[in-house]
């Protein structure tokens, strides 16, 4: 089983008030914003302090995003990255690094699967 979770750049409070009036603050382990650390993406530290945070490895985990803050915090953070092919894209997709991209969330497991063995182990 595998445990979610939210690192983002937006202010903690208004993720943590957006996840709770969609029903969804059960579903995540942590949730960091930009305004929780001294740090925040694409400085690695924020995504590896969500993973632990979380309860997670960062040498079993992924990172799931679409923006060039999410791509670079991944590779800073030598965590493989799913690019998120019809999310914000605030780069062009060919210049954001990524693992894998994906089209719709059904091609979810199997882009982790390729990228990140690990986790199903």
């Amino acid at each position: 089983q595998a445990t979610l979770a939210i690192c983002t750049n937006k202010p903690e409070r208004l993720a943590v008030d957006l996840v709770g009036a969609l029903g969804w603050s059960a579903r995540f382990g942590a949730l960091i914003g930009g305004d929780t650390l001294k740090v925040k993406k694409p400085d690695p530290g924020h995504l590896h302090e969500t993973i632990v945070r979380a309860g997670g490895d960062p040498a079993r985990s992924a990172f799931i995003g679409d923006s060039s803050a999410d791509a670079d915090a991944a590779a800073a953070a030598g965590i493989p990255f799913v690019l998120i092919g019809f999310g914000y894209l605030d780069r062009p997709r060919e210049a954001l690094p990524a693992d894998r991209t994906i089209e719709r969330f059904s091609d979810l497991p199997p882009a982790l699967r390729a990228v990140a063995p690990a986790i199903w182990s």
